[in-house]
């Protein structure tokens, strides 16, 4: 009777397109791969669905006006691996690209003015070939 039940999770996570543990059928989930699982459901369950609501959407004119679009952000689904998202931002912010406040609104934190800046690492200079490399100069004191 057992094994019928845990049959029946396991059609049913099929049929949903879902993967087990999101139905409490936690048998083949350890703690590290249950946050990388919730990240793959949204791509492989929800993204689906999204991408033809906003298709859906977007291609009827008496929902839409002229010249707009709807966009649904998962973001927010797929925040569950934090290391990987805190070295994506360090990345960003570090590498010049990115704007500290960026990362700041997009986990909802505030974001003033005083975070509106790029940073560009100091250790580094453009070389191009042809050109004689840079020579330090020595601080002013």
């Amino acid at each position: 009777m057992l094994q019928t039940r845990q049959w029946g999770v396991s059609e049913v996570s099929r049929m949903l397109r879902i993967t087990p543990h999101k139905l409490y059928d936690l048998t083949h989930a350890t703690f590290s791969n249950v946050e990388q699982l919730s990240i793959d459901s949204t791509g492989d369950s929800i993204r689906p669905w999204v991408i033809r609501f906003e298709n859906a959407i977007n291609n009827d004119a008496d929902l839409m006006i002229a010249g707009h679009y709807l966009e649904a952000s998962l973001e927010g689904l797929l925040r569950g691996d934090s290391i990987a998202r805190a070295t994506f931002y360090n990345l960003g912010v570090t590498g010049g690209w990115m704007m500290p406040s960026f990362p700041a609104r997009l986990e909802n934190l505030p974001a003033g003015p005083e975070l509106e800046y790029y940073m560009r690492p100091l250790n580094m200079a453009v070389i191009r070939p042809g050109q004689p490399e840079p020579t330090a100069t020595p601080a002013s004191t």
